[in-house]
C-alpha cells in the first residue's frame, strides 16, 4: 500500500510547490535477520540517493531526506546483506510530502531496478539532512545558518 493518493483535506497550502521539505519514508511489516540491512533507493529526476533505513521499536523502519515539495520521486526498498541483494519491493512513484508510508511486500525474483546492485549505503541521520540544506547560495540555507536550526 503506497501513499501516492493525497487527501485534499490534508493538503498543506502554506508550502508552495518546489519548497524543500523533510520527507520521511516509513516501512512497516518487515523483519530483518542478523547482518541484513534495509535501504531505500530514491530517484529524483537525474539524481539517485541510497538511504539506510533505521528501526524504531522493531515495528517500523524510517529514513528522512530533504526533497522539493510535491516533486515526483521513484523509490524502491531493498533488503541486503554484506555482498548480495536478498529481497526488494516493487518500484514505486509518489509525490514528495511529509511522510510516505508503505507496507513491506518484497520478492526474491528478478524485477525492475532503479540502480544496479549491490548498493553502498549512505546513512542520512537527521543531522545529515539538516547539514545538506546549509548552503550559502540558498535562501533557506542562509536562514538555517543564521538561526542555527
Amino acid at each position: 500500500m503506497s501513499s501516492t493518493a493525497m487527501n485534499p483535506l490534508f493538503f498543506d497550502s502554506t508550502v508552495s510547490h518546489g519548497t524543500n521539505i523533510k520527507t520521511r519514508f516509513e516501512l512497516t511489516h518487515v523483519i530483518l535477520r542478523d547482518h541484513e540491512e534495509l535501504v531505500l533507493i530514491l530517484e529524483t529526476g537525474n539524481k539517485k540517493e541510497i538511504i539506510k533505513l533505521m528501526p524504531k521499536d522493531n515495528k517500523i523502519y524510517f529514513g528522512s531526506i530533504w526533497l522539493p515539495h510535491r516533486a515526483f520521486v521513484s523509490y524502491q526498498y531493498v533488503i541486503q546483506n554484506q555482498d548480495q541483494i536478498l529481497f526488494y519491493s516493487d518500484k514505486r512513484r509518489a509525490q514528495a510530502v511529509y511522510i510516505l508510508s508503505d507496507k513491506w511486500q518484497g520478492t526474491e525474483s528478478e524485477g525492475e531496478w532503479l540502480d544496479q546492485p549491490p548498493y553502498s549505503v549512505t546513512f542520512h541521520s537527521d543531522e545529515d539532512v539538516v547539514k545538506k540544506t546549509k548552503t550559502k547560495d540558498d535562501v533557506l540555507g542562509e536562514l538555517i545558518n543564521k538561526w542555527d536550526l
